[in-house]
């Protein structure tokens, strides 16, 4: 897929049908991420539950359950840094991944000569909404209200 998206400056910019023909592709690349996210956490809280049961002990070499211990922190680094590549792999793109935990993504879009954010939510059929660089998802705007 060959974009034709004009550049402004280092700052790669999407139309809007630019930007929801890409949707496909990112929403597979989002199921992994959101995966990556949720399986963190469930490993944060072993290890934290582990911390809580055995306290600083959990670190003794000789302690029964260091080994497991040291699997669950050890694939959550992994797992961090599968998630991290995955980030910069839909952000290689050209978007901007602004949370993994609900899958929000914006694109760099110009609005008469001003750089704008397309926003899409994970499970959105296409891009709706805009927002102006220093706002977020909360001061999104409907697309049909960009002048």
């Amino acid at each position: 897929m060959e974009p034709s998206s004009k550049s402004s400056g280092a700052i790669r910019t999407f139309t809007v049908e630019e930007a929801n023909d890409l949707l496909p592709h990112i929403t597979k690349m989002l199921d992994k991420a959101i995966y990556l996210n949720v399986r963190i956490k469930s490993l944060t809280s072993d290890i934290e539950n582990l911390v809580s049961i055995w306290g600083k002990d959990i670190l003794d070499k000789t302690h029964m359950d260091n080994e497991l211990y040291m699997e669950r922190v050890s694939e959550r680094e992994e797992t961090f840094k599968e998630l991290v590549r995955k980030i910069n792999e839909i952000q290689s793109i050209g978007c901007i991944v602004k949370d993994t935990e609900t899958g929000l993504v914006d694109f760099y879009h110009e609005k008469n000569g001003e750089i704008v954010l397309l926003c899409w939510k994970y499970g959105e059929d296409n891009i709706n909404f805009w927002h102006e660089l220093d706002n977020g998802f909360k001061n999104r705007k409907p697309l049909d209200e960009m002048e």
